[in-house]
């Protein structure tokens, strides 16, 4: 069964395809930043639910999605992340507009016929981990000199590390801070590594990619127990690139991407695109800024010392 919902209101009919669950908040920050910048219009919702379906089932639910949401004669559709961007918006018919968000991969080399499809456009997600990793020095850190940073396999992992970190498992960021990227799918695996990191000369830990983690069994775990875990498991301070991870008793904080501006940058473009109105000229666009968003308990937990002219420029959560 397709999960979808509708929104009955006046104006033109647009579909919404999320690539994961509704109860996502990286999900839902897309989502309303997408339709309250968007009144009078008719929204119909569908979630495909990827990072929980096994792979080879995710092709044909999104072919059902697609069957579907035509049936409702949608004058564009808004798709979020990478999956519903490759396996629903590649399949819409050239006729009707696709705006998306949240894309890790490249146009160029991971969706080429995103180019081609001209009445393609959208904002492109970039976790800007290296930057992450400065301001974190720079903001709660200055100690930082050695880093693990954590990434999973799934479709998203794969693209920002190869996007984002041009593939590259070593290097050094401003600072002379040394970085390693440790990949892998299985969460035993991860805790493995986290268990001797600081036995291996690191001083921080970051999360870049914990959604899709699979247990012994092929299970998806958790990523909000996963978070708690490596608070509790580790003396070392954890960062994370993921704001839902970030609390008391979960993760230290970090520079996050903002998914409600990235809905309503998306939304502009649909409203654009819907009034005639030429964007082709930068159909595809990256947000190069981020949000500052820490934890007061973990940071006092960990002793870390804010440097006080970023202080009022953090978004302080519990």
């Amino acid at each position: 069964m397709v999960l979808w919902s509708g929104s009955a209101m006046s104006g033109p009919n647009i579909v919404i395809v999320h690539s994961y669950d509704e109860a996502m908040p990286w999900v839902q920050e897309q989502h309303r930043g997408f339709k309250n910048s968007l009144p009078d219009h008719t929204f119909h919702t569908f979630y495909l639910n990827s990072k929980v379906l096994p792979p080879a089932e995710i092709k044909s639910k999104a072919n059902t999605i697609l069957a579907q949401s035509l049936a409702l004669e949608p004058n564009l559709y808004y798709v979020t992340d990478d999956n519903a961007f490759n396996y629903v918006a590649s399949m819409v018919p050239n006729r009707i507009p696709v705006v998306f968000s949240g894309v890790n991969g490249g146009i160029t080399i991971d969706y080429p016929w995103a180019q081609s499809r001209l009445a393609t456009y959208g904002i492109l997600e970039r976790p800007l981990i290296k930057r992450s990793l400065i301001q974190i020095k720079s903001i709660v850190f200055p100690e930082m000199a050695k880093v693990l940073v954590l990434m999973g396999l799934s479709t998203t992992d794969q693209a920002v590390f190869l996007n984002d970190l041009a593939g590259q498992e070593r290097f050094v960021v401003w600072g002379g801070v040394e970085v390693d990227v440790f990949r892998e799918s299985r969460y035993d695996l991860w805790q493995r590594v986290v268990s001797t990191a600081a036995e291996q000369g690191y001083n921080a830990i970051l999360v870049a990619g914990n959604y899709a983690l699979r247990d012994k069994k092929d299970k998806r775990v958790d990523p909000v127990a996963i978070a708690r875990w490596l608070a509790q498991h580790t003396e070392l301070p954890v960062f994370t690139v993921h704001e839902q991870q970030i609390a008391e008793g979960l993760l230290v904080g970090g520079m996050v991407v903002d998914g409600g501006m990235m809905g309503k940058e998306a939304a502009m473009m649909a409203k654009q695109v819907l009034t005639g109105k030429d964007v082709v000229v930068n159909r595809f666009k990256t947000l190069s800024t981020g949000r500052y968003v820490f934890s007061r308990a973990e940071v006092k937990r960990l002793q870390l010392t804010v440097d006080p002219k970023y202080i009022d420029r953090i978004d302080w959560v519990p």
